[in-house]
């Protein structure tokens, strides 16, 4: 016999367990009007973006030929992979790298690990350890405390220290 002063507890992990499945639905809608939204935004903010042709090549014959030249230097005036340092000290001063085997060799707490040099002075790399951690650096890079690099050799560099010259070798 059902009596109306017996108490009745259900837990709320209970009732989620009961209603899971509707719960289950009103996710599936959730999602589902998520993806809609943004479909509908995507149709309405449609602007064309052209895709930048990633080789190099010219043979004058057509327009959309001149087209892909013209954005293939426009990504290049972007500089999105290379790494500028400018410095306007730097640029007004003149290093004049003649007689590179008699500048002293460099005592301090930097040490050169490595030397990717290229045929183009301005790319060649040196890596170098400083405090511990090693990092890669270009010429005119500034590596601590007023010190920069001058000039990138096979197996050493040129670092101009409070406007002294010093070699700095491959060890």
């Amino acid at each position: 016999m059902l009596s109306f002063f017996k108490r009745i507890e259900i837990a709320p992990s209970q009732i989620l367990r009961n209603k899971k499945i509707h719960i289950i639905i009103v996710a599936i809608i959730i999602i589902i009007l998520y993806q809609l939204i943004a479909v509908y935004y995507t149709v309405i903010n449609y602007s064309e973006n052209p895709i930048p042709v990633l080789y190099e090549g010219y043979d004058g014959i057509d327009e959309i030929t001149n087209d892909s030249i013209k954005m293939i230097e426009e990504v290049k005036k972007l500089k999105l992979f290379s790494k500028v340092h400018i410095d306007n000290e730097l640029n007004n001063t003149a290093y004049v790298a003649e007689d590179i085997s008699n500048y002293p060799i460099y005592s301090g707490g930097i040490r050169l690990v490595g030397v990717l040099e290229h045929t183009d002075e301005a790319k060649s790399i040196a890596v170098l350890e400083f405090e511990g951690r090693q990092a890669s650096h270009f010429i005119h890079d500034e590596i601590g405390d007023g010190i920069t690099i001058v000039k990138i050799l096979k197996d050493k560099i040129i670092i101009n220290e409070k406007k002294l010259n010093y070699s700095l070798i491959l060890r």
